[in-house]
C-alpha cells in the first residue's frame, strides 16, 4: 500500500507495483475530498483560490474514511471476480 497526501508522488509510485501483482490501483480520495470542498468555496465565492484549500481536522478525518471506504469497495469487488473466477474454473 501507498499513502500520502495528494501531490507527493503517491500515484507515480502505486502504478508499478499494481500493474507488477496484477491488481488495481485505488486514486486517492484526498484529491477528490479537495476537488470537493474547492466547489464548494466557489459556490460562494466563484474567485476562490484553487492552490490554498484548508484543511480542518474534520476534513482529515473525512478523507481518512473515505479512503477507508474506496479501498474496501474495490477490493470488495476484486475478490468477489477472483472467488467467482476460481469457483467456475474449479466446478
Amino acid at each position: 500500500m501507498v499513502a500520502g497526501a495528494e501531490s507527493t508522488g503517491t500515484t507515480t509510485l502505486s502504478r508499478e507495483p499494481a500493474a507488477h501483482l496484477g491488481t488495481p490501483r485505488v486514486p486517492g480520495y484526498g484529491r477528490i475530498h479537495t476537488g470537493a470542498e474547492l466547489a464548494a468555496a466557489r459556490a460562494l465565492d466563484p474567485a476562490a483560490d484553487p492552490d490554498c484549500p484548508l484543511w480542518t481536522v474534520g476534513d482529515f478525518r473525512d478523507a481518512a474514511v473515505g479512503s477507508c471506504q474506496t479501498v474496501t469497495t474495490t477490493w470488495s469487488s476484486v475478490l468477489r471476480t477472483r472467488l467467482g473466477t476460481t469457483q467456475s474454473s474449479a466446478g
